[in-house]
């Protein structure tokens, strides 16, 4: 078995094997790197380009295609008090490192074979991410509450109108505001809430079926057309051992000492 995805928390890094995947668009910000050969990559919105490192902002459809297994894949959870703000403060949709981010990357970047070596390697790119310096924008207080209660309230949703109530918006300016400030559709943005909460069911040990449900997706089939709508890829890959990927869920405190 060649490839390994961990889990880190909510955050993903996926080696060892190619990858094409068909375009798609998520919350999590993208971080693709390759060592030796590059891969091919594209948004929805642009051409294809070879490149050897790509950082990607939340909500950007895209399309990659890396033949190569000496490439590395990071989804970064925005949400995450170690992330927020600090990887995609950029205008463009996409943006390659710059030479010296990726040499110093590369003196470190080897694949991992268990989850001390995850984390760390984890770790040590968010700190060579960090070192741009980006500024944090601030969300609107009254969407970091909103985000606050979906959060909590998975599998459930709380009504739309307990959130107009708590936080004094009507209806119509919540739907607006929380997209102009977390990038995509509140309906989407809980459907991301069940992915996650679906992995960490699979972590405890759930079924695939069983976590589907316990996240509050209908069924396994729902739970798979989301997960393909985010990914490109289907969930088995990323959601149980297959003959080519082995999964390891790693354990991190969401603090935001490094």
């Amino acid at each position: 078995m060649s490839g390994k995805l961990f889990l880190i928390g909510s955050n993903v890094l996926l080696t060892g094997i190619p990858i094409f995947n068909k375009l798609h668009e998520h919350y999590s910000v993208s971080l693709i790197l390759s060592k030796d050969r590059a891969f091919r990559f594209r948004t929805g919105s642009t051409d294809w380009i070879e490149s050897k490192s790509i950082l990607v902002r939340p909500n950007v459809e895209q399309q990659l295609e890396a033949s190569g297994e000496d490439v590395f894949i990071l989804l970064f959870d925005p949400d995450s008090i170690r992330i927020r703000g600090t990887l995609f403060e950029f205008p463009a949709e996409y943006l390659e490192l710059d030479p010296d981010s990726y040499q110093r990357i590369l003196k470190f970047l080897s694949p991992p074979q268990c989850e001390p070596e995850a984390v760390f390697l984890w770790k040590q790119i968010l700190n060579e991410l960090k070192k741009e310096n980006a500024i944090r924008k601030e969300r609107d207080p009254r969407i970091e509450q909103v985000l606050k209660k979906l959060s909590q309230s998975i599998p459930e949703n709380p009504s739309i109108e307990e959130l107009t109530e708590s936080t004094g918006l009507s209806e119509s300016r919540l739907i607006h505001l929380f997209k102009e400030e977390v990038g995509i559709p509140m309906r989407k943005y809980i459907q991301w809430l069940r992915i996650k909460a679906c992995v960490l069911h699979l972590s405890a040990g759930s079924t695939l079926t069983a976590a589907a449900h316990e996240a509050g997706f209908a069924d396994q089939a729902h739970m798979s057309r989301t997960f393909r709508e985010m990914f490109g890829l289907k969930p088995s890959l990323f959601l149980k051992n297959s003959s080519s990927v082995q999964v390891i869920f790693c354990k991190i405190e969401d603090d935001i000492q490094l």
